[in-house]
């Protein structure tokens, strides 16, 4: 307490990526009581900030309405900007050095699939039509080059187009369980086209292209992850995506992320926010029963060697860090605790649930080289997508590999490799091939070569999330989404083998429902939350007696919580930092303490 009669409720943010920002944020300026007080400490173990943003923070109308709804409440601005794609295959040019080729095959002009496609400038018919030649020749060589590649193009085009629509219908949520575990491989090979007639015109080949040579790296960019990683990824996530994605904008914040960062920490007192601070241990506070101290090292420019300093009292802490990082936190944690003690067992509950989930490592650079998109003017798009076309050996040849330290920037040949033009100079000819006559930055993400070393402006190494089917099942002991439907029916099952499709009718109440309900798993502040957060089925109800039955009380410790973008069903993304930040704000600390909370700015 403090005079006035004020309660003030002591809450540890770990990590100030967007899920940190956010939680941090909503227990400042959301508070509906008068009474109660939250004071909010943000540890954050880096203080660097990026000149550009790393990696680029695009997001898209459909799949993204909180963050949307957050940025608009705060002021955040931010424009439309409908990318644009190039789909090339890499070829290395030399066996002696990292030439590489980039080869367009396909170009997307985007503006939500209105722009249409276009041809790729080596694949246009180049035929040499001087005045000087005779006009059976030059009718000729219509008939023989041009007509066949027009037609030929025009056919692929209905293909591709064919291939979209179908994808379209089957992303359909009444096509597939929202809770099924199948992956994106089984998927596609399920859905394949069969039959005589489907055989004859190779529609099941072409369809299984399609997946490979447009799905494929388009999930694969956009989850920034290895292909083997998109095929084992859980099919229902990627077919939603594509389904709330169909003709919305994208976005991008017009003054860059430290914009909305300003903005988010805003309201947040300077003295608590510990910046350059890494957390070593938590343990108990044993001068306040039921809270936590957290131990962390601070780095300083004024000395080499960090200080250890210490706060007590949290009531919650809250983990807004990668699954991984918060699991060898709380293995910290857990050395503290009494062998046989009902906290021990809840966190090695946590504690092998954050461990289910799989981090892939990724590296963007920026840089000026400008190998990295397609050399023709006309062939280049805001987002130039590049897969692996050759040997792995090809790629990594054996002077680059002793010569350059930059390699150790790459990534396996099976990612597809995404470089975004961040500027261009506009001192370049319409048409003009020379590469000379223009100069621009890009960024490069999981480069399958690295950059000339004379162009590299910054490099950075991250690890993104990347959902399996375990990791899926594992989602539920943080959070639970729910869907309310305007119907009900026992259901049956269709079969249009036409379509090569089958679907459930007891699983539409997902595409006609009138809104989304969110819960927090069962692991979600325990200390806090006991009896609100059982799962509702027997296998959940066993799990929990086993983990929190018997022994001490669990009220009697700090509520431990997770946020970020894993611990929200769907594809790791920012938007499920902002849903699983709100679930637990809102859900979780706010009914803990018996506050409420005046969010009125959600979608």
């Amino acid at each position: 307490m403090i005079p006035g009669g004020v309660r003030v409720v002591k809450v540890a943010v770990i990590g100030s990526g967007l899920a940190g920002l956010t939680s941090a944020y909503l227990l400042s300026t959301t508070v509906d009581d008068t009474r109660t007080r939250f004071e909010v400490h943000l540890f954050e173990k880096d203080s660097v900030e990026l000149r550009v943003d790393v990696p680029m923070r695009s997001f898209q109308g459909g799949y993204y309405p909180f963050l949307l709804a957050l940025y608009t409440h705060l002021g955040v601005a931010f424009r439309t900007a409908n990318f644009s794609y190039s789909f090339s295959n890499l070829h290395p040019t030399s066996s002696t050095d990292n030439s590489l080729s980039l080869q367009p095959w396909f170009l997307y002009n985007g503006r939500s699939a209105l722009g249409g496609i276009s041809v790729p400038s080596r694949r246009r018919a180049r035929a040499p039509i001087q005045s000087q030649m005779n006009y059976c020749v030059v009718m000729l060589q219509f008939l023989s080059i041009t007509l066949p590649f027009l037609f030929l193009f025009a056919l692929s085009a209905l293909l591709y187009l064919f291939n979209f629509i179908r994808l379209a219908i089957l992303s359909c949520p009444i096509f597939y369980s929202k809770d099924s575990t199948e992956t994106f491989g089984d998927w596609a090979l399920r859905t394949t086209p069969r039959g005589p007639l489907t055989r004859w015109t190779k529609a099941d080949i072409a369809w299984l292209e399609f997946i490979r040579s447009i799905v494929r790296p388009l999930f694969s960019a956009l989850c920034t992850a290895a292909e083997e990683d998109i095929y084992q990824h859980p099919a229902p996530e990627i077919l939603e995506y594509i389904w709330r994605t169909h003709f919305t904008n994208h976005y991008v914040v017009t003054n860059g992320v430290r914009d909305a960062i300003a903005r988010l920490v805003g309201p947040l007192e300077p003295q608590n926010i510990h910046l350059s601070s890494t957390i070593t241990s938590i343990c108990d506070d044993p001068r306040n029963p039921g809270t936590a101290k957290i131990i962390f090292e601070e780095s300083s420019h004024s000395s080499e060697v960090p200080s250890t300093r210490s706060i007590s009292g949290f009531d919650h802490i809250v983990f807004a860090t990668q699954a991984n990082s918060a699991s060898r936190i709380l293995g910290a944690y857990r050395s503290t605790l009494p062998p046989k003690s009902l906290r021990r067992r809840v966190v090695d509950a946590q504690m092998e649930c954050l461990n289910t989930f799989k981090y892939v490592p990724n590296t963007v650079i920026n840089h000026t080289d400008d190998r990295f998109i397609p050399s023709h003017p006309s062939d280049q798009r805001d987002l130039n997508l590049a897969s692996a076309a050759s040997p792995v050996s090809q790629y990594f040849p054996r002077s680059v590999k002793s010569n350059s330290s930059a390699d150790l920037s790459c990534v396996p040949p099976s990612c597809t490799m995404a470089t975004h033009i961040v500027y261009k100079s506009d001192t370049h000819r319409m048409g003009e091939t020379h590469r000379s006559s223009w100069t621009g930055i890009y960024q490069t993400t999981n480069p399958i070569i690295p950059p000339h070393k004379s162009t590299i402006l910054s490099i950075a190494r991250l690890e993104r999330a990347v959902l399996t089917p375990r990791s899926k099942l594992a989602q539920r002991s943080l959070m639970i989404e729910e869907y309310e439907s305007l119907f009900h029916w026992s259901g049956c099952s269709v079969h249009l083998p036409i379509l090569g499709i089958k679907f459930n009718v007891r699983d539409w109440p997902f595409f006609f429902s009138r809104k989304r309900r969110r819960r927090l798993g069962r692991l979600q502040g325990v200390g806090k939350l006991h009896a609100q957060n059982e799962d509702d089925t027997a296998q959940s109800r066993g799990r929990s007696e086993a983990v929190f039955g018997g022994g001490d009380d669990a009220t009697t410790f700090s509520g431990i919580w997770f946020c970020g973008s894993y611990a929200h069903p769907g594809i790791p993304l920012l938007e499920a930092c902002v849903t699983s930040a709100l679930n637990v704000v809102e859900n979780g600390i706010f009914r803990a303490e018996g506050v409420n909370g005046r969010i009125d700015w959600l979608p």
